[in-house]
């Protein structure tokens, strides 16, 4: 797996992503794909998105946590 991620790299995902008009509520999960891709170990994939979850909480606040909602229309 790649290094940690500086908060220089996770700057330059966010701009990237914000400008493709990514939700806030998925920045974070598209910045971890955009990284690592698939992860298929629990315990990998967690050490790894922790630190990425934790920078944009800093950034943004509650508002990037996920709701639970998959579509806002009947499936």
């Amino acid at each position: 797996m790649n290094a940690a991620l500086s908060d220089g790299q996770l700057e330059e995902i966010d701009r990237e992503l914000a400008a493709t008009g990514v939700s806030l509520r998925y920045l974070a999960l598209d910045s971890f794909k955009k990284t690592y891709g698939s992860v298929q170990d629990d315990t990998e994939r967690e050490r790894l998105f922790d630190p990425i979850i934790a920078w944009y909480l800093s950034k943004y606040g509650n508002s990037v946590r996920w709701d639970g909602v998959i579509a806002r229309f009947v499936i």
